[in-house]
């Protein structure tokens, strides 16, 4: 009896231990696995004389302007916080409106190279040995590395 009792007891602490975490999941519940289907895309990137919806047409072809482009179905263009900050966040949005009438779509944005007010001069990851205060090229975000996970101790 009074081992069924010490069995039960530790079973409810342990019980109590996991509920106590209140976290019941992890990548491969919460990130279901992609069902969409494989769509080939480029990088698009600053080409003068060209535009971004120039090279749009390139890559997807438009057949309004006999361009019969080289097959992407989507465009990974960059959304650079130097530039936004300066020119506003909607710079991109007609661009992006472009690429959908051109039958691109799930599109995945660079998303980067920090303006001088966003940008962490102070911290250094994966044991950095550049003095980012002098390198205009560091592409860390203040608060980039902030916590994002359960604690499980809360």
């Amino acid at each position: 009896m009074r081992q069924h009792l010490l069995t039960a007891l530790l079973v409810a602490l342990g019980t109590l231990g996991a509920l106590a975490q209140g976290v019941d999941y992890d990548a491969n519940t919460v990130n279901p696995p992609y069902e969409g289907k494989f769509r080939p895309g480029v990088n698009l990137a600053y080409v003068p004389p060209w535009s971004n919806t120039q090279l749009a047409d390139l890559a997807a072809g438009n057949p309004e302007l006999g361009i019969p482009g080289i097959g992407a179905r989507t465009t990974r263009p960059g959304l650079f916080d130097i530039v936004l900050d300066r020119f506003g966040f909607d710079l991109s949005v007609e661009d992006y409106e472009y690429y959908e009438s051109l039958g691109m779509s799930e599109l995945t944005a660079i998303v980067g190279f920090p303006n001088d007010p966003n940008r962490d001069y102070v911290n250094k990851y994966c044991n950095e040995s550049v003095d980012f205060a002098e390198v205009k090229w560091n592409a860390h975000f203040q608060g980039i590395y902030e916590p994002i996970l359960d604690d499980p101790n809360d």
